[in-house]
């Protein structure tokens, strides 16, 4: 698996309340049209931590390999989305990780 991580904050300007509409009514939908996408995981800091953390959220695009990845990374719909959220968020990281899930089921010592 492959993961694309972005970690932002809030531009100034923009109230939570109001990035958070948005997050949730536009971006999130914008980013589910990404093609390849297969897992899409977003966190926002805990209450209680945002003071000690530089960001206040995180995403987490997963892609069956890094090829799939780098098609969607050219795609309208990834323009769109990038473009759009511009607007919204500033201290933009991202990070690229070759990704292994490690299942906790299968062979755990009793």
């Amino acid at each position: 698996m492959f993961k694309f991580v972005a970690l932002w904050n809030i531009r100034p300007g923009v109230s939570e309340a109001d990035f958070e509409r948005w997050y949730k009514d536009q971006h999130i939908q914008d980013a589910k049209c990404i093609p390849g996408l297969a897992r899409y995981t977003v966190n926002r800091v805990a209450s209680g931590s945002a003071s000690g953390s530089r960001y206040y959220r995180m995403a987490e695009l997963c892609f069956a390999s890094q090829q799939d990845f780098e098609k969607a990374f050219v795609s309208p719909e990834w323009k769109h989305a990038f473009v759009d959220a511009q607007s919204y968020i500033t201290d933009h990281l991202r990070l690229q990780f070759d990704s292994t899930e490690i299942s906790l089921q299968e062979g755990r010592r009793e």
